[in-house]
């Protein structure tokens, strides 16, 4: 169980279910309740992991075309 996880503004906590992700939390301690819930309701395999988030600044200036499309064409070959 991940009851030793600290946060540090940087985290959030990932409940996970049958190797699925569940829910993510800001909050450690609605992690391990909703955790203990599920275990209490029978769920074998699940845990809460702590994952680090890094910032993502957002662009300064608008995108050019070239980036627009080459963006769209990454979707596209995702689909």
């Amino acid at each position: 169980m991940s009851e030793g996880i600290v946060k540090n503004g940087h985290e959030v906590h990932v409940l996970w279910s049958n190797h699925k992700l569940r829910t993510i939390y800001y909050s450690v301690d609605d992690a391990i309740t909703d955790l203990r819930i599920l275990r209490e309701k029978g769920y074998k395999d699940c845990y809460v992991s702590c994952v680090q988030v890094q910032p993502q600044p957002r662009e300064s200036e608008p995108l050019d075309t070239e980036t627009i499309e080459a963006l769209k064409q990454c979707v596209e070959r995702g689909m």
